[in-house]
């Protein structure tokens, strides 16, 4: 599973719990709001674990409307 947080540490330490539960994991810092952050980290990720299956992203922000509808930039500016 790839990590990906702004806090390298945090993401860190939550690679560690994966591991302590037998899982697979590697950290990825990166700033979800910096689009070259994102390329970056999911290029080192698919590096690492191959092509992206599933996808969770819990940055704490809502951006209202269908997903279908929102640009790179919709929601950046609440993450800054």
């Amino acid at each position: 599973m790839a990590v990906v947080d702004i806090d390298a540490a945090s993401a860190g330490e939550t690679v560690a719990e994966l591991r302590s539960n037998g899982s697979d994991g590697e950290a990825f810092e990166a700033d979800v709001s910096a689009p070259r952050d994102v390329e970056e980290a999911v290029a080192s990720a698919t590096a690492r674990f191959g092509p992206v299956d599933v996808v969770h992203s819990n940055a704490g922000v809502l951006v209202p409307g269908s997903i279908v509808d929102q640009t790179l930039t919709s929601g950046s500016d609440r993450l800054r």
